[in-house]
């Protein structure tokens, strides 16, 4: 009997792949975790509003305290969701989609461009190294958001080099992943179609950092290159 040989090379990269496979499933039943946390939370929070409001005499300032609660929650549980959909791979494409295109926040101060994400943005590819998401259903996903902003708020088109910061924020250590695992050319494909003369590196530069946040989620600054050193003192 013949057995076949497998090398090192191949057996490394076959211990880091399982090894990889055993993170996503930790990574994901933490998410679900806190998911069933925020939807304990709706519960009660409900059931505590209903109650309020259903007094002889509700308490105005309590009640509108207690709603305010309650849609926080709900935001917090359907950014959850989306995450999981996101990271696992498993989605309803349409249906994240639509949430995620009606929580991406813009925000234009001179010529700074600011963009919070309500999730990690889409990884590239799982353990078996097919791509989850194609740049059509990232395009479908966040391109109208952008299409809103852009033809309803003054922007700045940079003639001059800029460069586009991705920072990828991470509740737990679990949910690290390398920057090159992200999906990030369909968003800087959005950008430099609305910002800049074009995409090369001659006007537009890329930087990638991470830090550790209450829940995890994606933002992106652009900003003109010569104030970067800047931006990086101030981050410091």
């Amino acid at each position: 009997m013949v057995f076949t040989k497998i090398s090192k090379e191949t057996s490394k990269e076959l211990d880091k792949e399982e090894l990889e496979k055993k993170g996503n499933r930790r990574a994901v039943l933490k998410m679900f975790e806190l998911l069933d946390s925020y939807i304990s939370a709706l519960k009660t929070s409900s059931d505590s509003l209903k109650d309020m409001m259903f007094e002889d005499s509700p308490n105005s300032y309590l009640v509108n305290k207690e709603f305010m609660q309650l849609g926080l929650i709900f935001k917090k549980t359907g950014n959850k969701i989306g995450e999981i959909g996101r990271y696992s791979g498993f989605t309803g494409k349409n249906e994240i989609s639509s949430i995620i295109g009606e929580e991406l926040k813009f925000s234009m101060e001179g010529d700074k461009l600011h963009i919070v994400f309500p999730t990690l943005l889409p990884k590239r590819y799982n353990s078996s190294s097919k791509a989850i998401y194609t740049n059509a259903d990232i395009r479908q996903m966040y391109e109208p958001a952008f299409t809103k902003f852009f033809s309803g708020e003054k922007h700045v088109i940079y003639l001059k080099k800029a460069v586009i910061i991705y920072t990828h924020f991470f509740s737990t250590e679990k949910e690290f992943m390398d920057h090159d695992n992200f999906e990030t050319k369909i968003i800087t494909d959005l950008i430099t179609a609305n910002m800049f003369l074009d995409d090369s590196p001659k006007n537009c530069a890329i930087f990638m950092d991470y830090k550790m946040g209450e829940h995890s989620h994606t933002e992106v600054d652009v900003i003109p290159y010569d104030r970067f050193g800047e931006y990086i003192e101030k981050k410091e």
